[in-house]
Order: structure tokens, then sequence, then C-alpha cells
């Protein structure tokens, strides 16, 4: 989902160019498939299955100081790129499904 990389993309010279929800990012088309969304700071996450990879991957940024968690939620201290289905995913939460995903 997503990785603490930003593909030499200054987000203090860009602006936002995805909103969803409390969440804003960049998309950079010229970045690796699987970055090319950069989730900025500020962008609220909401709760994740808690038994599935978005949440492991979230408790991983956690603990590299890249998102905070208050409550059951995170938001993003220092952006983070990813997938764009995966980075949806985190931002919508619980019951969304990232496209390709199969029961």
């Amino acid at each position: 989902m997503v990785r603490p990389k930003l593909n030499g993309v200054s987000t203090k010279i860009v602006e936002a160019n995805v909103f969803l929800n409390q969440a804003k990012g960049l998309y950079d088309r010229s970045a690796k498939v699987g970055e090319r969304l950069i989730l900025l700071e500020g962008s609220l996450l909401e709760e994740p299955d808690l038994n599935g990879w978005i949440y492991r991957d979230l408790e991983s940024l956690l603990g590299q100081g890249f998102v905070v968690k208050i409550g059951r939620k995170y938001i993003v201290k220092h952006p983070i790129s990813g997938i764009t289905s995966g980075t949806a995913a985190s931002v919508l939460g619980v019951g969304f499904k990232p496209a390709g995903y199969r029961l």
C-alpha cells in the first residue's frame, strides 16, 4: 500500500491534486506504478480492517513515525506513497476493497 518514499517530489513546492474525504495527495504520473499517489501531511486515514494488510502497513508506518494514531484513525505526519487503490482503501477504511480484491 504505502512506502515512506517521495520519488524526489518536493511537497513544499507542489499543491495537492487529489482529494478524498479528509485526505489530500499528489498523483505523480512519472513515478513507478506502485508509488504514484503521495498522501500529504495532515491527511486523515479511516479505521482499517484490523485483520488486513492495510492495518499491518499503517502500524509499520506508525512505528517509523510517518503516521500518528488517534483513536482508531491515523493522521499522516510525513508524506507516504503507494498504489492508487490501496491508498484509497487506507483513506476510506473498513468496508472499502481495493481494485482486484476477491472474496
